[in-house]
């Protein structure tokens, strides 16, 4: 009976910490696992939950420090916050899996990767992500929800976003070169300034999109844009207002009702190029080569010059220039104010002054100080009174030997006092023979 009991007990403990069954569930270290599992902020570390099956599990902030996530099942999953540090993640699922602050670094499935506290790689779930500037090259990110993700200034260099959701995502500055967008959804997105030379545009959603300076060129594919007589691709480039076509071999290109209301076409080649009905009202043709083009019906308003758009870069450099000074200015005075706010804050407050000045009349003065002598006594006075006994003893003998102190009766002593200013006078009245003759006395005077 007590080995059975004993075999009863060590599974019992087998089942409440590290037991997975083949459905993927079971407990491991006093938690549940399991589909939709709330493990938020729990410690997981060192954990055997390889082959777990943890879809659309909350792991939000816990530590898996070291634990083994083999093989499992992390789709639709959520690991923001999550300590990754030494975790094995290989063979794991991790489509539509939510990451984002994760710490640590981790063995992660092929095409998959850390990057700035989020997982990436193809099917995850990065919308709302911080990519900023991140370094995206030759990443497979097919699938991926990146709607509404902020991937300004990023390289996304021959980078697969194949039907990647980019719905109001923020390319603003973003490189783009050579990346592959098929059927991708840009709708919304900001692409102002980004560089699209080379992407595979195949069925992409471009509707509405921010094309605000975009640069092109070599594109292939055609994309959807909202307004077709608006945005189009000839060439390889992306024709439409307001993007940046400065330098674009545009020769014999058709352009025939083309919408180029401020392009900047500066030093682009449009020699023998249609551009018949185009609108180039405000359009940058500084250094461009119209030779042969046909500019029949063609609408020339606020056509900017070489020289006009000299002094135009001028006064934005002269603009920048103030700007630049006036911020130096700024971060000169906030300086100025943290350092006096400092300075004041190090200043003692009121209460520790009153201290100071309670400690200090609290001292001694020079003339108590030097009354303290030897054998003197400081007295409390109360309301201007100070009380004090005086024990008067007298003997007639202060030979070697000790001398015989004895009290002198209390109706032998007279006290004169207001004898002189400071001072009283103690009178000792002899009333027989005993007391004539040389005496000694001495005070002993307490508060």
């Amino acid at each position: 009976m007590k080995v059975l009991t004993l075999i009863l007990l060590l599974s019992f403990s087998l089942n409440l910490y590290a037991q997975i069954g083949p459905d993927g569930t079971g407990t491991v270290s006093g938690y549940y696992i399991g589909p939709g599992a709330d493990l938020s902020n729990a410690d997981l570390s060192n954990a055997d939950l390889s082959g777990a099956d943890l879809s659309g599990a909350d792991l939000s902030g816990a530590s898996l420090f070291d634990a083994n996530l083999s093989g499992a099942n992390l789709s639709d999953a959520d690991l923001s916050g999550a300590n990754l540090f030494a975790a094995d993640l290989t063979g794991a699922n991790l489509r539509r899996v939510l990451s984002g602050s994760i710490t640590g670094a981790a063995a992660l499935p092929n095409q998959y990767q850390l990057l700035n506290g989020y997982i990436v790689g193809p099917y995850v779930n990065l919308s709302d992500a911080d990519l900023s500037g991140a370094t995206l090259r030759y990443a497979d990110l097919t699938y991926a929800d990146l709607s509404g993700a902020n991937l300004s200034g990023a390289n996304l260099f021959n980078t697969n976003l194949t039907d990647a959701n980019l719905f109001q995502a923020n390319l603003s500055g973003a490189n783009l070169y050579n990346a592959n967008l098929p059927d991708a959804d840009l709708s919304f997105a900001d692409l102002s300034d980004a560089n699209l030379s080379g992407a595979n545009l195949s069925e992409a959603d471009l509707s509405s999109a921010n094309f605000n300076g975009v640069r092109s060129g070599g594109i292939t594919g055609t994309p959807t844009f909202t307004f077709s007589g608006y945005y189009r691709i000839v060439n390889g480039y992306i024709i439409g207002p307001y993007v940046n076509l400065s330098g674009a071999r545009l020769i014999s290109a058709d352009l025939w009702s083309a919408n180029l209301r401020y392009t900047d076409l500066s030093d682009a080649d449009l020699s023998g190029a249609d551009i018949t009905n185009a609108n180039l009202s405000g359009a940058n043709l500084s250094g461009a080569n119209l030779s042969g083009a046909n500019l029949g019906s063609t609408i020339w308003s606020d056509v900017i010059s070489q020289t006009e758009y000299n002094e135009l870069v001028d006064a934005r450099d002269i603009a920048i220039s103030a700007q630049a000074t006036a911020e130096t200015a700024r971060d000169t005075a906030l300086a100025a104010k943290a350092t006096a706010e400092m300075e004041r804050d190090s200043r003692p407050t009121q209460a520790a002054y009153n201290a100071v000045v309670a400690e200090r009349d609290a001292r001694l003065t020079e003339k108590e100080v030097r009354d303290l002598r030897l054998g003197s006594r400081m007295l409390e006075v109360v309301d201007g009174d100070a009380t004090i006994n005086i024990e008067l003893e007298a003997t007639d003998n202060l030979g070697i030997t000790s001398p015989t102190w004895k009290p002198v009766p209390e109706s032998k002593v007279i006290i004169h006092p207001n004898y002189q200013s400071g001072k009283i006078r103690i009178d000792v009245e002899a009333d027989d023979a005993s007391n004539s003759g040389v005496r000694f006395f001495r005070f002993k005077m307490s508060e």
